[in-house]
């Protein structure tokens, strides 16, 4: 069992003692900077199952940002899982947090990280994008969504 297993597993015995539970939960954020991308990746992976241990005030100050933090990962696989992470997330367990994330700035990023993947990863991040999109607010699909599917369309 790998130390992210192992820490996913004492989350929820550590609740209650709120100061251990923090610690554990740190250490994990720290993973997020490793070196490896394999311990990225796994940690990335890991994310749904530390989703349903949390609340959702820590969702929204703690997930949310770390999630970013992969998006912008500098390998591929690590940036692919995290969209599908988060599409998934939105769709079906948290769409509360959906207008906090979708901000102007984060389909910047969004139309940035396409410009610089290959095709391959470029139409899977739209594809996990798109699975979101009915959950967008009127003005964000009109003013985000459909501009940035039009740009996505020309450039491919």
């Amino acid at each position: 069992m790998s130390a992210i297993d192992s820490f996913i597993t004492l989350m929820p015995e550590l609740k209650e003692f709120t100061e251990k539970y923090q610690e554990v939960f740190e250490r994990l954020r720290e993973l997020a900077e490793d070196k490896s991308w394999r311990v990225r990746y796994t940690l990335v992976l890991k994310y749904p199952e530390l989703r349903n241990l949390i609340d959702a005030e820590e969702i929204e100050k703690k997930l949310l940002p770390d999630l970013n933090i992969f998006l912008d990962d500098r390998e591929p696989e690590v940036r692919m899982v995290a969209a599908s992470i988060i599409s998934k997330m939105f769709a079906s367990d948290h769409p509360e947090h959906l207008s906090t994330f979708f901000n102007d700035k984060m389909w910047d990023r969004i139309e940035n990280l396409l410009e610089t993947c290959d095709s391959d990863m470029g139409s899977t991040m739209v594809e996990e994008i798109g699975k979101i999109s009915p959950l967008l607010s009127d003005k964000q699909y009109k003013e985000n969504f459909i501009p940035f599917l039009d740009r996505v369309l020309k450039n491919s």
